[in-house]
């Protein structure tokens, strides 16, 4: 029996009430989220897709030596029905960050940035079909521009900005659509929107002025922001107007933070699909690149937010301020989540807007709910139906790319010795580090 055990049942036992409270979902919730029923649609009669379908994911893996020196060893890969096979590797030497975090971002977004570099070889080789990138598409093109904090690599961001908006760009020009989906989302985009559109209701039931209902829809798009001030602030207004405790109760579920994933399958009914939200530039996220890009301030926003990548690289300012622009650029995301079989967990869907009928593009000002092409969605919903092979297997196209992609702790073993033979040195671990880490 391990040796900790006794005190592993002993705490679970004492926090069983916390987990229990996140895994449930009250029917006061199901209340915050009445409207779930207008943006939920059963799934229509989908034929089947005869297309090539290519999918693509990625692994790595870090070896750090005693001598403080990191090695990063990341690898993609893409499949499709027909055979073609796309790879790519890289590695990367530096010195480990100081934070930890730094590490994890970077290695993270490596890894989309490889993804991206073999899907659009895919692309440029002229290949058709549709591509499938693992995981989301929209939360690619919401990462802040600044330094990683990763030496050597300070201003990566920026090529990963730059190839993503030529891989948007090459699968508009060709027609070949570029997808995201996941299987494990964490986003609650879904979720804030059903209960903005669930205060707009409470609030136009409520006999108050104009101007407080104004105040507090301005308070909800700071909430994420300012959470303490916008609570204080509220709960004076609700001592005050006891009628909008209604509305205080839908703060306090935001700030609750539940993915959308948990969402949808509780309030899901069998089998079926939430209705694509248009997505744009995330808010207060990227607030100040856009503020810099639309006040022509630009070069301020780059030696404020990339002193490092400055340092390194004497060209670096010239490179920003040509790329960065094109974050505006980037098409505008329709995003949804969808159930082929009830009880199964939603995957998420993103799509560029374009595929669907709308040509908006991220710096747009546009609604989230807006008329799209339906026949191409039912497209899109048929293809990765005939790749879903049940509750366990999504995709069953990306488990293969997964199987073969995947970097493990033997692989690494292989790659030391790699290393040894190649650079002629010995590998030594530090002493205060597992021997490899890997996801």
């Amino acid at each position: 029996m391990p040796r900790f055990i006794d005190l592993f049942v002993s705490e679970l036992r004492r926090s069983s009430g916390r987990f229990r409270e996140l895994a449930g979902f009250r029917k006061e919730c199901r209340g915050l989220y009445g409207c779930f029923c207008d943006y939920w649609l059963g799934l229509p009669n989908l034929s089947r897709f005869d297309g090539d379908v290519f999918c693509v994911d990625s692994s790595d893996g870090v070896i750090e030596l005693g001598s403080g020196i990191a090695v990063h060893v990341c690898r993609g890969l893409g499949l499709s029905r027909k055979g073609v096979e796309v790879r790519r590797l890289a590695v990367n030497y530096f010195y480990a960050p100081a934070r930890r975090v730094d590490l994890v971002l970077f290695r993270g977004r490596f890894r989309e940035h490889l993804e991206h570099l073999v899907a659009l070889e895919y692309l440029e080789k002229g290949y058709s079909g549709v591509v499938v990138l693992d995981g989301s598409l929209y939360g690619r093109t919401i990462h802040l521009p600044k330094d990683t904090g990763v030496p050597g690599y300070q201003g990566f961001i920026v090529d990963y900005i730059d190839v993503l908006s030529r891989l948007f760009s090459e699968s508009f020009k060709r027609g070949v659509p570029i997808l995201g989906l996941a299987k494990d989302s964490r986003s609650r985009i879904f979720g804030n929107f059903l209960l903005f559109e669930e205060l707009k209701r409470r609030l136009s039931g409520i006999d108050a002025e104009s101007s407080l209902r104004n105040m507090i829809i301005e308070l909800w798009f700071d909430v994420r922001k300012n959470p303490r001030a916008v609570f204080q602030r509220l709960q004076k207004i609700a001592d005050e107007e006891r009628a909008l405790e209604p509305v205080l109760e839908i703060f306090r579920e935001a700030a609750v933070k539940r993915p959308d994933v948990k969402i949808v399958m509780e309030m899901a009914q069998g089998a079926g699909f939430t209705r694509p939200l248009l997505l744009g530039i995330a808010k207060p996220l990227l607030n100040s690149l856009v503020d810099a890009l639309l006040s022509n301030a630009l070069e301020d926003y780059v030696r404020k937010n990339f002193s490092q990548a400055l340092a390194e690289n004497p060209d670096f300012l010239s490179k920003a301020l040509r790329v960065l622009p094109k974050v505006l650029e980037y098409p505008a995301i329709f995003s949804f989540y969808v159930i082929f079989e009830k009880g199964d967990l939603p995957l998420r869907v993103d799509v560029p807007s374009w595929v669907l009928g709308v040509k908006l593009n991220m710096g747009d000002t546009f609604d989230p709910v807006i008329e799209l092409d339906w026949n191409a969605l039912r497209e899109i919903l048929s293809l990765f139906y005939s790749l879903y092979g049940g509750p366990k297997h999504y995709n069953v196209l990306m488990e293969e790319v997964d199987s073969k992609v995947k970097i493990t702790s033997e692989t690494l073993v292989i790659y030391e010795r790699t290393i040894e033979k190649e650079l002629g040195i010995l590998v030594r671990h530090t002493r205060d580090v597992s021997r490899v880490r890997f996801p």
